[in-house]
């Protein structure tokens, strides 16, 4: 009777260790596939999103000159000002502004420019936030990057150097066009063809540099009769067939009452 005991209380515990086994085998199993899934999740998102390389050491400062409306960071700046890495720097209508970063280079501001401008020691790195117009003045050995929001229609020159033209339609799916400066004109490498007032693009991106050039780029009104051709003359036509219907037409009706609408 005690042997048959003992036999079943054996078997029991067997097959209590047994099931112990495969229960924590089985979650090893599956904390494993979700380690797995988890990793995998992250290296998809990694590639999806590309980690911008920044530029390596300290952050430069910059002196700041101008006339007319300037402001850093939205306040008000006068000429002799410290501009530091980071800085919102913008100018408003009918003013000029110069930021000096000494070895990083130097960067022009044209009127009703906004730009972002991270500066250190071997390169200079601009956003433009409102696509104004601005020459990045680079040393030898001074790498520069210019990214243009909203995919702007600009006039890229590049008078001295070389630059690199990133357009398209987004940072996936895009073309790039080499920029060398010749005789202070620009010189486009793929057409092989000089332009005098730079190369227009339509969907410009990000603008690079390895150093030792001269970049403008420009998104004023003030070249688009020439961009468009013949379609600046229809313009000037539709403008003054517009005068003239705005001279010949009725007078608008009187504004309703907001107490007695009519």
């Amino acid at each position: 009777m005690y042997l048959r005991f003992y036999r079943s209380l054996t078997s029991l515990l067997l097959m209590l260790a047994l099931l112990g086994v495969f229960t924590m085998r089985s979650l090893a199993v599956g904390q494993q596939q979700q380690a797995d899934s988890t990793s995998a999740a992250v290296q998809k998102d990694a590639v999806r999103t590309p980690v911008p390389v920044q530029p390596s050491g300290p952050p430069a400062t910059g002196l700041l000159t101008g006339n007319g409306q300037v402001y850093v960071n939205g306040n008000p700046a006068e000429s002799g000002a410290t501009v530091v890495s980071g800085s919102t720097v913008s100018t408003g209508g009918d003013s000029k502004a110069v930021v000096d970063l000494g070895p990083s280079g130097r960067l022009e501001l044209q009127a009703d420019t906004t730009v972002v401008v991270t500066a250190l020691p071997n390169a200079m790195w601009v956003n433009m936030d409102t696509c104004g117009n601005i020459t990045q003045t680079l040393p030898p050995g001074r790498a520069g990057q210019i990214i243009i929001f909203h995919r702007e229609k600009v006039r890229i020159s590049v008078t001295r150097g070389e630059a690199t033209v990133r357009h398209g339609k987004n940072e996936h799916q895009y073309n790039e066009r080499l920029l060398k400066g010749v005789d202070s004109k620009t010189f486009d490498d793929q057409e092989k063809k000089v332009y005098g007032e730079g190369k227009r693009f339509d969907d410009a991106l990000i603008v690079t540099s390895a150093g030792d050039a001269v970049i403008s780029i420009d998104c004023g009104e003030k070249h688009i009769a020439g961009w468009w051709g013949a379609g600046g003359l229809l313009g000037l036509l539709g403008l003054a067939t517009r005068k003239s219907f705005d001279k010949n037409k009725l007078p608008p009706p009187p504004t309703p009452s907001a107490i007695n609408p009519g």
